[in-house]
C-alpha cells in the first residue's frame, strides 16, 4: 500500500531533512478559482510550484512513490493551495474516508503544516484525502503533538483522474493567526 503524506513547504521553510532551504513563492491570485479539484485556471497554470517533498510514512524522509507538486496562490482574503499527486495506476489509490476529521493515516492523503509565526512550535495542520475528507488540528505542546479538537472554516475539493489525484484547498486568511510584519510563513514537519 502506498500512502501519500507530504509535508508541504509553501512560502519559505527550513527542510530539516536536507542541506538547505526549500522555498516557494506564492503566486498572486488575480482571477477567480472554482474550487473543484481541477487546477486549470490561469493563476494555477502560472503559479510557481515545488516537487521537492518528502514523506513521513511509511518512511521518514522518504521519496514519494510518485511525483507530487504543490502550488500556492495568495489573495487579499484567501490562501489557495493546489496539490497534484500523480499516479500511473489511479485504481490503486487508497481512499475510503469521507467524514471530516477522520483518521487519514491508513489511506492516501496530504498534510499541510503551516507555521505563520515562524517559531517552529506552533501552527495549523490541514489534511485531505482523495475523496475530499478534511482533517484539521492545531500544533500543540510546542510542536510535539496536535489538538484534533480544533476546527476552523476552510474547504477542499478533490478529483481523481487517469493521471492521479488532485486537491484544491482554500483557507480564509481570518482562519489563522499570523504576524502581519512577517513576509514569509514556515511549513514544517
Amino acid at each position: 500500500m502506498k500512502v501519500w503524506i507530504a509535508f508541504i513547504f509553501l512560502i519559505t521553510s527550513i527542510n530539516s531533512f536536507s542541506q538547505g532551504k526549500i522555498t516557494l513563492e506564492a503566486g498572486k491570485l488575480t482571477g477567480k478559482i472554482q474550487l473543484d479539484g481541477i487546477l486549470d485556471e490561469a493563476d494555477w497554470l502560472n503559479a510557481p510550484f515545488t516537487d521537492q517533498l518528502r514523506t513521513t510514512v511509511p518512511v521518514e524522509n522518504g521519496a514519494p512513490a510518485f511525483r507530487t507538486e504543490v502550488r500556492v496562490l495568495a489573495g487579499q482574503k484567501f490562501i489557495y493551495i493546489g496539490i497534484s499527486c500523480f499516479d500511473d495506476d489511479p485504481d490503486k489509490i487508497v481512499r475510503f474516508s469521507k467524514l471530516r476529521d477522520a483518521n487519514l493515516s491508513i489511506e492516501n492523503h496530504v498534510r499541510i503544516v503551516i507555521d505563520p509565526a515562524l517559531d517552529g512550535q506552533s501552527g495549523y495542520i490541514f489534511g485531505v484525502n482523495p475523496y475530499g475528507a478534511r482533517y484539521d488540528a492545531l500544533v500543540s505542546r510546542r510542536g510535539e503533538s496536535e489538538n484534533r479538537n480544533w476546527d476552523v472554516v476552510w474547504d477542499a475539493r478533490t478529483q481523481i483522474t487517469e493521471k492521479g489525484w488532485f486537491a484544491e484547498i482554500v483557507i480564509p486568511i481570518q482562519s489563522v493567526n499570523f504576524v502581519k510584519e512577517l513576509k514569509q510563513w514556515g511549513f514544517n514537519c
